[in-house]
């Protein structure tokens, strides 16, 4: 079986389970759906009162139009509210409001008599009058609807909505039409019989609960609500609620003593984890305070490194003073140049200062030199010593330069 073979099947099911839920009143009730392959068929009596919907035939009710000159919805409505009864008789009051501008609504109003609803053992939800089924297709055209042996006529002029059972000349003098031969007007129309009648009602009610499901609406039978007996439902309502609540406690009950049963397994773990992580901290805040203090502290402790140097390559270091972040080396050699420009040269060394002139001795030139020093990594202040590239700065340091 194809695909569409079987949607076909289940919305002819579903077609057929709605509108079985339809009926039509016009002095009993009658069904608007067939049971054969067809969804609808020539009107069928079934005194089956439990109907969601209920058509009521033209004979049965007082239809009537008029404009009001009020542009708020709001205002109109409350207005409505407080109309007085101006109807012929008592029954139910069906209302349908057109915005027709913006100062302007049309109300139609449908009053379903009194009989007609002691006449229905049980209330149905929708109510809707006859000629309201087939008004959005009489907008375009008049429509002459053949049922159960008797023609109606719906017609939306400019006026409003006007239908009659029978009576055809005054309907067409009311619709402002006139008949030609044969009762036939000058206008368009369409007729509708047998099962296409039966089609265009339940349209026309699909078409309505579409578009305003509240305007037909006929609320709930008091009586028969206050007269059913309500303990069996509040019995099983009770029972249902009693046992829901006791077994969604016992739900929450396991719930959580599961969730503290795993806090308790978990609990040794998460202790030592939070001790490994104070621990980390501890060690990070000592080894930030330690690097701050590094980074701070002058490498002073490169002077004796320079100074091992010097002597070796033949200076003379008559004397050390250091004052942070300097070191001051009184020396004795050559040339002083040489010996200032060997310490320019050197990568520990950040920059040099002649602070006492030079003067000459018996030993060579005496002189003072002050020495800040570069903060480097010891591997780098071991580094290899560099002579000058273009000129030495004496035998006896080239010597000593050698030897090493």
């Amino acid at each position: 079986m194809s695909d569409w073979r079987i949607l076909k099947i289940f919305s002819d099911t579903v077609l057929k389970f709605v509108f079985a839920r339809v009926g039509f009143w016009s002095g009993r009730m009658y069904d608007i759906a067939g049971i054969g392959s067809a969804h609808f068929s020539n009107l069928t009596v079934n005194d089956d009162p439990s109907k969601w919907v209920v058509i009521v035939g033209r004979a049965y009710y007082f239809e009537t139009v008029r404009d009001y000159p009020v542009g708020r919805l709001r205002d109109l409505k409350e207005i409505l509210k407080n109309e007085p009864w101006s109807f012929p008789y008592t029954g139910l009051l069906q209302q349908k409001i057109e915005r027709l501008s913006d100062q302007s609504h049309r109300v139609t109003s449908w009053v379903v008599k009194q009989e007609v609803l002691d006449k229905l053992t049980r209330r149905p939800l929708w109510v809707i009058p006859e000629s309201a089924c087939l008004m959005k297709l009489a907008k375009s055209t008049i429509v002459d609807l053949n049922r159960l042996d008797e023609s109606v006529y719906i017609c939306v002029t400019a006026g409003g909505l006007i239908s009659s059972v029978g009576q055809v000349q005054s309907f067409y003098l009311n619709a402002g039409v006139m008949p030609v031969a044969g009762d036939s007007p000058q206008v368009g129309k369409v007729t509708l019989s047998n099962s296409q009648a039966s089609e265009a009602l339940g349209l026309g009610v699909w078409d309505n609960l579409k578009v305003s499901p509240v305007a037909f609406f006929s609320g709930f039978n008091r009586s028969s609500l206050a007269s059913y007996s309500w303990r069996v439902p509040l019995e099983i309502f009770s029972s249902v609620a009693l046992t829901y609540l006791i077994m969604s406690s016992l739900y929450l009950l396991m719930v959580d003593a599961w969730v503290d049963s795993e806090l308790v397994d978990r609990r040794g773990e998460a202790e030592e984890s939070a001790a490994v992580r104070r621990d980390i901290s501890i060690y990070q805040e000592k080894a930030n305070e330690m690097s701050s203090i590094l980074l701070e502290a002058q490498p002073l402790w490169v002077a004796w490194d320079i100074m091992l140097d010097m002597v070796g390559i033949g200076i003379v270091v008559r004397a050390v003073n250091s004052k942070s972040p300097e070191v001051i080396f009184y020396l004795t050699a050559d040339r002083a140049t040489d010996v200032l420009q060997w310490l320019s040269d050197d990568p520990r060394i950040a920059s040099t200062e002649v602070t006492l002139p030079v003067r000459k001795a018996l030993e060579g030139e005496q002189f003072a030199v002050s020495v800040t020093f570069n903060n480097v990594a010891k591997d780098s202040l071991t580094s290899n010593l560099r002579l000058p590239a273009n000129e030495p700065i004496s035998s006896n340091l080239l010597e000593t330069k050698i030897a090493q």
